[in-house]
Order: structure tokens, then C-alpha cells, then sequence
């Protein structure tokens, strides 16, 4: 989808249309379903303009190649009073080729899990801050071993807490519903190892 397209390959108009790596803009199209996305990836861009985008700008690496400040509030601006669809992307965008090497397209989301701050029948899995004491320690070892001062929160359910520490970061939703956002904190410097790879050897 064209949405999926334009994470990765916007650049301004405004740059070398002679570049090499430019793509023929028609051709990809051809292959990208437009109509569908547009209007999900606008409402995006808007959002990004309001709160992010003009902040941030400056700050990334890339600065200024995929556009000035300048650029970026004239196109901001534009988002107010232009027809937002794909006459205004061939217009003010131009698509460009990063590589020519296939690669894996991942995902990424935010596992849910329930938690409580205080301990309990059900509660009694702990979620640790990161502690260099517990680096290179086996999991086992860690469970047994931790002190109370270290434990941020408490959740019911060992798989789902696997799946957020694999993930890095999630959402912690209490009894009263309310939620809290669980982060990265560190790691214990062992090396990872895909349990899905693991289950596809053993043909699982």
C-alpha cells in the first residue's frame, strides 16, 4: 500500500529531481494501491505537522536532507487549505530508491498486559528494573534471587511478560482499567535467541 510505501521513500520536492536514485514516480504507483491510504497517511502527516515534525526536524542526522524547516512549514501550511490527495503527494513529494537489496519487512506492537502494584494470589510475577547484579544471571536464578526494591510492578501471566520483554515495551493495564506504559530498562548482555526459530528446527 502506498501508506507503506511513503514511510520509507518520501523526499521533498525541492531536492535534485536529476538524481539517480530517483524513482519514476509513475511506475511505482503502477504497483501500489494509492486511493486506499491516502487519506490514513494525511491525518497522519497533519498530526505530525501540530505536534512533532517542525520540533524534531532539526535534531535527526538526516537534517536538512529531506527538507528544510522552511520547506517542511511551507508544506505544513499547505496541508490546511490544498485537496489532500494524490495529485498533491506526485506534487509536492518525489519517491526515492534507498537499495536495491531485498531485505525482511518486520512489525512491531505494543504487547498488553495486566498488572498491579501491589503483590497478590493472582499479582505474584515480578516486572525488575534493571540491575547490572542480575547481568549474565539465568532467568531461574534471577526469579529467586531478586529483592523487593527492584520490583517496578506485578502482573498474572508469564507468557504475555515474555512477549512484552521481547518486544522491549508495552502497556500495563490495571484492575481499575486504567494504563500505564511499561519501557526498556536494560538488558542482562546475554546473547537472544528466537524461540521461533528454536520450535521451526525442532518442527514444531
Amino acid at each position: 500500500m502506498i501508506l507503506k510505501v511513503l514511510i520509507f521513500f518520501l523526499i521533498f520536492l525541492f531536492r535534485d529531481i536529476n538524481s539517480e536514485n530517483l524513482i519514476n514516480t509513475s511506475n511505482l504507483l503502477k504497483y501500489n494501491s494509492v486511493e486506499g491510504d491516502t487519506d490514513k497517511f494525511f491525518k497522519s502527516l497533519k498530526k505530525v505537522c501540530k505536534k512533532k515534525l517542525l520540533h524534531n526536524l532539526q535534531r535527526h542526522p538526516s537534517y536538512p536532507s529531506l527538507g528544510t524547516v522552511k520547506q517542511w512549514k511551507i508544506l505544513c501550511n499547505k496541508l490546511k487549505t490544498k485537496a489532500l490527495n494524490r495529485s498533491f503527494l506526485l506534487q509536492n513529494f518525489r519517491f526515492k530508491k534507498l537499495s536495491d537489496k531485498v531485505g525482511i519487512l518486520t512489525g512491531y506492537y505494543e504487547p498488553e498486559i495486566m498488572v498491579s502494584f501491589k503483590k497478590t494470589n493472582k499479582f505474584n510475577i515480578p516486572l525488575l528494573k534493571h540491575n547490572k547484579n542480575y547481568d549474565m544471571l539465568e532467568r531461574k536464578k534471577i526469579e529467586s534471587k531478586f529483592k523487593m526494591e527492584d520490583v517496578l510492578i506485578w502482573t498474572d501471566d508469564k507468557i504475555e511478560l515474555f512477549f512484552l520483554q521481547i518486544q522491549g515495551s508495552g502497556v500495563g493495564t490495571l484492575e481499575n482499567k486504567k494504563q500505564i506504559k511499561i519501557n526498556y530498562g536494560g538488558n542482562n548482555k546475554r546473547k537472544y535467541s528466537s524461540i521461533g526459530k528454536f520450535l521451526k528446527k525442532k518442527n514444531k
